[in-house]
């Protein structure tokens, strides 16, 4: 996001699997911990840089994990061992997802 020029779009739409909207994480011990030292940061930077953008006037639509999402996933769903487990689980979520965003981006599909 903060290598885009304000001339190079303007509708930026974003994929970031590490982000997720305020208070929506992993549930459990596990999620707690992948919180507070990935995801809030991840979020935080994420949230800074999209706001610099749409100061510029271009349109972000941030895709972000839900708390469904998330719930299938695990705190650690980068492990070898949930790999399929975690693609399978966001396969079955991520159509929901992605039409959340572009409602509440208020942006036609």
């Amino acid at each position: 996001m903060d290598l885009l020029a304000p001339e190079d779009a303007d509708l930026v739409y974003v994929i970031a699997p590490m982000a997720s909207a305020p208070g929506v994480r992993v549930p459990g011990p596990g999620g707690r911990i992948e919180h507070r030292l990935i995801r809030r940061p991840m979020s935080a930077g994420l949230a800074a840089e999209i706001a610099t953008v749409r100061a510029r006037g271009t349109t972000v639509v941030p895709i972000l994990p839900t708390a469904v999402d998330l719930a299938g996933l695990g705190a650690h769903f980068m492990s070898s061992t949930r790999r399929v487990a975690a693609f399978e689980y966001s396969m079955r979520t991520a159509p929901d997802t992605v039409r959340i965003a572009l409602s509440d981006a208020d942006v036609g599909a």
